[in-house]
């Protein structure tokens, strides 16, 4: 993996970020993923599908993306906290 990580930016992995906020123990940052997981519908199989009770014409293929979000993250004296 590579990886970097500056006062504001960071780059970890397919992933990269910027610290919106960094104050007191309190961290808000803004990321971008590369979302990598594309999948062909012809990939599932139709027997499978069909005993589930899916039909494999209905699916559409998946393609490649990227996720965004927002981490808000602190710091007390019983230990760090992270919500996405």
């Amino acid at each position: 993996l590579i990886g970097y990580e500056g006062e504001r930016f960071y780059l970890q992995g397919t992933s990269l970020g910027y610290r919106l906020v960094k104050k007191d123990g309190f961290t808000l940052k803004a990321h971008l993923s590369a979302n990598l997981n594309g999948i062909a519908a012809d990939d599932f199989g139709r027997q499978e599908l069909d005993a589930r009770g899916i039909d494999r014409d209905s699916l559409e293929d998946r393609d490649r993306g990227a996720d965004a979000g927002v981490t808000a993250s602190g710091s007390t004296a019983g230990g760090t906290f992270e919500a996405d």
